[in-house]
């Protein structure tokens, strides 16, 4: 049993050799999404306390946020279903016009 420890951690050490820069990139990734959420968890507990808001304000901040976003989604439902011709153009040209953008940067391309 003993033996599969000392194996196993000669193993990690030498994957960690082999693979250093991995390693060190994976490591200043994690650092930095860590200093990331810390800024913004103290940056939520200020705006919080510089708009005075509580629980339930910050509820109801969200639920309307939401509300309106699903208005506006139903919105562009409604006025895709009553413009369906202009609908169906901007479907199609859309496509057209990225892979004409897309054939005219291959072609200028050196």
């Amino acid at each position: 049993r003993a033996f599969h420890a000392q194996r196993q951690l000669m193993r990690r050490a030498a994957s960690g050799l082999r693979h250093h820069s991995l390693r060190r990139c994976f490591s200043r990734w994690e650092g930095s999404a860590e200093a990331r959420a810390e800024k913004a968890r103290i940056m939520r507990g200020k705006l919080s306390i510089a708009f005075g808001m509580r629980r339930q304000e910050a509820r109801a901040l969200n639920s309307w946020k939401h509300a309106m976003h699903e208005r506006r989604r139903m919105l562009r439902g409604l006025a895709s279903f009553l413009h369906a011709e202009t609908a169906r153009a901007w479907r199609c040209w859309l496509p057209a016009r990225a892979h004409a953008s897309e054939a005219r940067r291959r072609m200028t391309r050196v």
